[in-house]
């Protein structure tokens, strides 16, 4: 989600000596943060937030970036939107009003005071 360790992989193939590096990711580029329990970082810190895939190609210095689309995910389960939540590929959350959240933890219950 912010490249850390794609980056890291990346210089370990050019320090190996890899000619041209060719990223094929199995999943959309995850954009916004799930509400519903997935510890994840902010939109912020998500590279692929606000970038195009050529900007995030050259932010993990890769040569090309290719992301499988939201249609091959649900096409590979054999399953639709109706019955699985995309919100972190999408940013269509499923309850309403979520999408404006205060973070990864707007869903929890309050903490009581002893």
């Amino acid at each position: 989600m912010r490249g850390n360790t794609t980056r890291q992989i990346v210089r370990m193939l050019r320090d190996a000596g890899a000619a041209e590096i060719h990223l094929r990711i199995t999943a959309p580029p995850i954009k916004h943060p799930c509400h519903y329990g997935i510890d994840m970082s902010t939109r912020e810190e998500m590279i692929a937030h606000g970038r195009t895939v050529e900007e995030v190609a050259a932010e993990l210095h890769c040569d090309s970036l290719a992301y499988l689309s939201l249609e091959g995910v649900y096409e590979a389960v054999s399953g639709s939107r109706d019955r699985h939540c995309d919100a972190c590929f999408s940013g269509s959350y499923p309850l309403a009003g979520s999408e404006d959240a205060l973070g990864k933890n707007a869903l929890e219950l309050p903490v009581l005071a002893s």
